[in-house]
């Protein structure tokens, strides 16, 4: 396995549907995720395989959940205004979050909007412990932190795409 560079911290899904856990590092600058599987002849008795993720995933506050109810999990990030003092690109877009599922038969990645133009664009966490059961979000901003309530469990339960996520701040 190649050394990704600067990790700010790790996630483990299963991606790909294989089955095994994948490896997903918060590295700056060069988004990826790394896939495994036995090899006697390797290294360990692994083989790892990097793939890249679009160049829109952002480099803080990865999440990793099922906000759409299909049973795979999306890689979920977001866009901070400003961020790194408006020296990345788009520094003075709105903040966003999105979700990225991916397609293991065109392999390729679909992304959806969840958050577009509010106060919280990144370091995303996952949760799904709510009593609707499905995968909410919590997020930070710099007015303070933020849940994303998935509002579409009852669509999701019906094999229908949930429809965006809500944000609620805490002072609600």
């Amino acid at each position: 396995m190649d050394t990704p560079g600067n990790i700010e911290t790790v996630l483990a899904a299963d991606l790909d549907g294989d089955g095994r856990p994948d490896i997903l590092p918060n590295v700056v600058g060069t988004p990826a995720w790394y896939s495994w599987r036995p090899d006697p002849e390797a290294d360990g008795g692994v083989r790892w395989t990097r793939h890249p993720l679009p160049g829109q995933v952002g480099s803080h506050g990865l999440g990793v959940g099922d906000v759409d109810g299909d049973g795979r999990p999306e890689v979920i990030t977001g866009k901070r205004y400003y961020a790194h003092n408006g020296k990345d690109p788009g520094a003075e877009d709105p903040r966003c979050v999105h979700a990225y599922s991916w397609d293991r038969n065109r392999g390729t990645w679909a992304r959806r909007t969840l958050a577009h133009g509010g106060p919280v664009g990144f370091g995303i966490s996952t949760k799904a412990d709510d009593i609707d059961g499905d995968v909410d979000l919590i997020c930070p901003g710099k007015s303070g932190l933020y849940l994303i309530e998935n509002l579409g469990n009852e669509a999701s339960r019906r094999g229908r795409p949930s429809p965006d996520l809500t944000p609620i701040s805490p002072n609600r």
